[in-house]
């Protein structure tokens, strides 16, 4: 696994242990890169969980597992005892009385990161653009991004970008 879950119990969880949301036997794969797999997780109410890891971990793929908007291989997660359907199976994917903030933000997904830049600098010179281009993939270490098409990026990747 190339991320981890991280809690902090509270004195209620440490009591009860009453579970508000399971993860079991999760696997999700993108053609034949395995991004996780036999992922098992228990989630206590009362508890604060944070999920850590590198760019490209799998961090968002593994958070919209849990809330019902990313398809899984394999496994099962169920929410205050019950199962979050496949995002096939319903006309709105995720599940009610869930809530989730997206890392969606403004950028063109179809352009590459260098397009997207650009595009945010409208109405300069080509010499200026390039200038603060330069700057700005410097300051953001995102000089190795530059042609990759925003659709192809981690969710951390893309909000360096932005």
């Amino acid at each position: 696994m190339r991320f981890e879950v991280w809690r902090q119990f509270s004195t209620f969880a440490k009591k009860f242990k009453k579970y508000m949301l399971s993860v079991s036997n999760l696997s999700v794969q993108f053609g034949k890169r395995v991004l996780f797999d036999d992922v098992n997780i228990k989630f206590v109410q009362g508890n604060c969980y944070g999920v850590i890891g590198a760019n490209g971990a799998g961090k968002t793929t593994l958070l919209n597992s849990i809330i019902g908007i990313q398809r899984l291989d394999e496994g099962e997660v169920i929410v205050n005892n019950q199962l979050v359907p496949d995002p096939v199976e319903v006309l709105i994917p995720g599940m009610k009385n869930v809530g989730y903030v997206s890392q969606n933000l403004n950028y063109d997904r179809f352009l590459t990161v260098r397009g997207n830049l650009l595009e945010e600098l409208k109405g300069l010179t080509t010499e200026v653009k390039n200038k603060r281009l330069e700057e700005v993939c410097s300051f953001c270490h995102i000089n190795h991004l530059l042609d990759k098409k925003v659709e192809h990026l981690s969710g951390g990747e893309r909000q360096r970008i932005t």
